[in-house]
């Protein structure tokens, strides 16, 4: 399993990202990813693990039914979480990791109505470990 550390500009966020998939990049069409320059990857057989040093700021936008996690010491956008049937998921802000050049495919989910993106995320995110201060 190949796996990616990476952390948010100030280091008070760190992250382990591990998978046996390529590394698809992905960058969603909503205001806030475009505004943030994001591009996320998850894996539903993978691990995200997100550690960090003081208690992050959660924005909920949208549908409000995922945490974006923010790094309230520098202000990086590191990781997107929401509760699933199976416990925590997530996708994690790959521009935090050194993942080199990868090809980066936008996305459009405008069209999802709740049900239907949670859905979506309990097939393809990651199992998520989140431990703050």
């Amino acid at each position: 399993m190949a796996h990616w550390e990476g952390s948010c500009h100030c280091g008070s966020v760190t992250m382990r990202y591990d998978s046996d998939l390529p590394l698809t990049l992905r960058a969603c069409q909503c205001s806030f990813c475009r505004k943030h320059g994001s591009t996320n990857a998850s894996d539903p057989d993978g691990q995200l693990a997100i550690r960090s040093d003081l208690t992050l700021l959660r924005y909920r936008f949208g549908l409000g039914i995922t945490d974006f996690l923010i790094c309230p010491n520098c202000g990086v956008y590191v990781a997107a979480v929401m509760e699933g049937e199976k416990g925590l998921i997530g996708t994690a802000n790959m521009n935090c990791f050194d993942v080199g050049s990868v090809e980066v495919s936008p996305i459009d989910y405008a069209g999802e109505n709740a049900g239907d993106r949670t859905s979506r995320r309990e097939d393809h995110w990651t199992p998520t470990t989140l431990v703050e201060a």
